[in-house]
């Protein structure tokens, strides 16, 4: 169960995933999640496009996590196994956004590609599942500024009470 007793989508890190396979949107787009790392496992894929498009994905043995739509981008340890945290993930090339509840990381470039399909739990490939849970997943056809986040990150944590 997520936060406040609401359901949500466990994914079991052996061969569980969502994939849509037509996905209308190009850069710039934004992902907001509300997830809980249940395990973590080098390269396990929290989101994908259709095939190794644009990544989020867990790095490295210790909880980090990296964004990926044609470059790899630093790391980030803000999402700890165990615990639900709001996730944004901004595609928009070199002005790329990943927020952690109240931390923001701006100006990161994670490349161009377009994500071609959306896929949950799995890279697109259904290759690196996690094993994750998600409670709810917003996405946006555009890049949202730092109020606009604000105002989503308030709706989840207001619905989710995560921070």
């Amino acid at each position: 169960m997520c936060s406040s007793d609401l359901p949500g989508v466990r994914f079991d890190g052996d061969n569980d995933w969502i994939r849509v396979s037509s996905f209308p949107y190009d850069q710039p787009v934004s992902y907001y999640f509300v997830v809980k790392p249940l395990s973590w496992t080098h390269q396990d894929t929290i989101m994908d496009g259709q095939n190794n498009t644009q990544l989020i994905l867990q790095y490295n043995d210790s909880p980090k996590v990296a964004m990926y739509a044609g470059i790899v981008t630093g790391t980030w340890t803000e999402l700890a196994v165990g615990d639900y945290a709001i996730l944004l993930g901004i595609f928009n090339t070199t002005a790329s956004v990943i927020r952690f509840n109240d931390v923001v990381y701006t100006g990161i470039s994670a490349g161009t590609i377009d994500p071609e399909g959306f896929t949950v739990g799995a890279r697109g490939g259904s290759s690196t599942p996690s094993n994750i849970e998600i409670c709810e997943i917003i996405v946006y056809n555009s890049a949202h500024d730092s109020d606009t986040q604000d105002q989503v990150f308030a709706y989840l944590n207001a619905k989710y009470s995560i921070y």
